[in-house]
Order: structure tokens, then sequence, then C-alpha cells
């Protein structure tokens, strides 16, 4: 089936690792050019996207940048658009996070996790959408939520699960202001995912976590790639301000 992707444009924030990765190289498989967004030194990331580039026969690049900051955000933004003239989609995969119980939690790494998660989200997201209105572009935006902005957790993630929590309010508020104008906003919420980040910790704990996933393993980060190419192509246009649950079924629990 035709996804109707080839040839649009698409911003991938955290493009270059994890989730962001899976989602670059399907997005470039099916025909898209995509501008993986990373805070890393960009000459790391432009080896990968050269490769993405070469392999699929599309036109990706990487863009350093912080997406807590506004003006990182801005200049993101013009220089997808002095390469590529416009972008289509916008994918929020960009996330940090840290751990500790609420008393020791400092409040400097609270607002570092609530600027990259959600701050983050929503600086791209409304460039995107004045851009996407602009040009009169029925755009799509899908943001990286979590299981747990719905069942919290105790692993001393406080800060992590609100922001994530704050994600599923961002998309639904901004679905409903830009539904009229062809602009699809959703979230996609991963459970388990094997990323760099997760790693150590599956190492130590896979068997206590695959007993607690109700479908038997831990997904790989194309897992929940499939779930973002789903809504950012044609099968999606009928969808906005949902959140697909890619967990496994974590969340029937």
């Amino acid at each position: 089936m035709d996804l109707e992707l080839k040839g649009k444009t698409a911003i991938v924030t955290g493009g270059v690792t994890g989730i962001g990765r899976a989602v670059t190289e399907m997005l470039a498989g099916e025909g898209c050019y995509v501008a993986a967004c990373q805070i890393d030194p960009k000459e790391k990331a432009s080896a990968y996207t050269d490769y993405i580039s070469d392999l699929t026969g599309t036109k990706c690049i990487s863009i350093q940048a912080d997406v807590s900051i506004e003006a990182d955000v801005m200049a993101m933004n013009r220089e997808v658009l002095d390469i590529y003239g416009k972008y289509d989609i916008l994918v929020n995969c960009a996330a940090t996070i840290t751990t500790a119980q609420c008393v020791e939690l400092d409040l400097a790494d609270w607002e570092r996790v609530l600027s990259v998660n959600l701050t983050g989200s929503f600086l791209t997201s409304k460039a995107a959408i004045s851009h996407f209105l602009e040009k009169k572009i029925c755009g799509r935006i899908i943001n990286i939520s979590s299981q747990s902005a719905f069942r919290g957790s105790r692993s001393g993630q406080v800060h992590y699960n609100a922001s994530k929590a704050g994600i599923l309010g961002l998309t639904r508020t901004l679905a409903v202001e830009t539904a009229g104008s062809g602009i699809n906003i959703n979230t996609v919420a991963p459970g388990i995912v094997n990323t760099p980040t997760m790693a150590e910790r599956i190492r130590k704990r896979r068997k206590d976590y695959e007993r607690d996933i109700p479908i038997g393993y831990i997904a790989e980060p194309k897992d929940v790639a499939y779930a973002v190419v789903f809504l950012a192509s044609v099968m999606g246009k009928y969808i906005t301000g949902a959140t697909l649950d890619v967990s496994g079924g974590i969340m029937l629990m």
C-alpha cells in the first residue's frame, strides 16, 4: 500500500538515537526527506544521516539544536526551510531523564526534564503549526509520550512522568485548535523499549519487565516507529487528538 509519504519532508527531534533513529530510518525508507535534530555535535550525526541518504535515496540531514531553547528551535526551522523549502511532518522524540525519588529530586533536574520533554515539544509544535498554517499544509505532528503518563511509577521518575503526562494535554489542546485547518496532531505512548537509555536497566531486569508485559516481550524502537509512520501517513488522516498505546498491553494491567 502506498502510504503517500514519498517526497514529503519530516523533522524528527531526537532523530539519531533510540526511537527517533528508528523513525528517521522508517520515514526515509518510505521516501521522506528527514531532518534529524539532536543535541550532540553535528559532525557525529552527519555520518549517520549521510548513510541513511545513501541507503534510501532520499536527502536526509542532521541539525544540532537544544529543543528547550526557543532560539535553537527557530534556527532549526530556518535551516530546514532553507534546504527543503517546506516540511510536512514533525515527530517529537527528543527527551531526557534522570532518576531520583521526589524528596531527593533537585529543582534543576525537574526543570531540565520538563524543559526538554514538554517545553521542547511545545516550541517545535508552535513553529510547525505556524509553518503549516502559513503554507496551507495539512501537516502532521506526532508526539512521544509514555505509558508512565497514565500509570505513574516507583522508579524515581516523577519529573519524567509529569512531562509525558503534559504531552497528552498539549496534544489534545493543539489538536482541537488546528483540526479545522487540516492539521493532525497525535501522541504515541510506548511502554518499555530497548533503547540505549534503557539498555542497562533491561540487562538487569529483563525477566521482571517481560513478566509485566502482557504481550510477553520488550519492544524494539521499530515497534514504536511503525505507529508513528502510520499516524504520519495517509492512513492517519482522520485521526487527531488521539493517543496510540504501543505498550504491549501494559496499560491493560
